[in-house]
């Protein structure tokens, strides 16, 4: 009977062992996985190094963030839409870009071709008000 106790003991304890290890490892995956989207919101590269290909896209009334990175992922623009409509939440894109057409270039990063159809935007304001 003190042998049952003491392995069940020892079984209750490798079992918490366990259960912690466990939790850890998920721990550290989630914490990893966490930093790399945090990484790549931020710091995002472009889906082509040098020259690039220029890409046109029109942009309409009815689209929001999510629809914008869609099209750009499919148009080669950017690697992720789901990062790209976190960025343009993040810049508030949606206030700022107005529906027309856009070009834009394969070497350019998330946060470029953002700030590209920011500014285009502005000067066409800007040369209206003229």
């Amino acid at each position: 009977m003190n042998v049952n106790k003491v392995l069940f003991s020892f079984i209750k304890i490798a079992f918490s062992i366990m259960v912690i290890l466990l939790f850890v490892y998920a721990l550290t995956f989630f914490a990893g996985r966490a930093y790399d989207v945090g990484y790549r919101i931020f710091n995002e590269e472009a889906v082509t190094t040098g020259e690039g290909k220029e890409v046109e896209i029109t942009i309409t009334s009815n689209m929001s963030n999510k629809d914008i990175g869609e099209l750009l992922e499919k148009k080669g623009l950017i690697k992720n839409s789901n990062l790209f409509w976190i960025q343009g939440e993040i810049s508030s894109l949606s206030d700022h870009v107005e529906p027309g057409t856009y070009v834009l270039n394969t070497s350019m990063t998330s946060d470029e071709i953002i700030n590209k159809m920011i500014e285009q935007n502005d000067k066409t304001s800007s040369e209206v008000a003229k």
